[in-house]
């Protein structure tokens, strides 16, 4: 057998330690996060992602009893409510105004 074509082994998890968080993937071409990923992303908490999702927060699907999170969506939501700085709104108001 050629060594080359031979896969690493993997590294034993420890009881009680925390697993790898998954690699965002496609799903129907479109780029997904876990809750894992998402929480890194946002910088909250794994807890708050649940949460949020749970309550509507945030927008997600269900896939095989796991929250799945679509890249674009979590944009466009952050998106939505993103707060206008105070230097944004005078440089608006100067390009309204004729």
């Amino acid at each position: 057998m050629n060594p080359s074509a031979v896969p690493p082994k993997r590294k034993k998890k420890k009881k009680g330690e925390p697993s790898e968080p998954r690699k965002p993937r496609p799903i129907n071409g479109e780029l997904c996060l876990g809750v894992e990923e998402l929480h890194k992303l946002l910088g909250i908490s794994v807890k708050s992602v649940r949460e949020q999702a749970g309550r509507g927060q945030l927008p997600y699907s269900r896939i095989a009893g796991r929250l799945v999170f679509e890249r674009s969506q979590i944009e466009l939501f952050l998106a939505a409510r993103r707060v206008v700085t105070v230097d944004e709104a005078v440089r608006n108001a100067r390009r309204e105004t004729p």
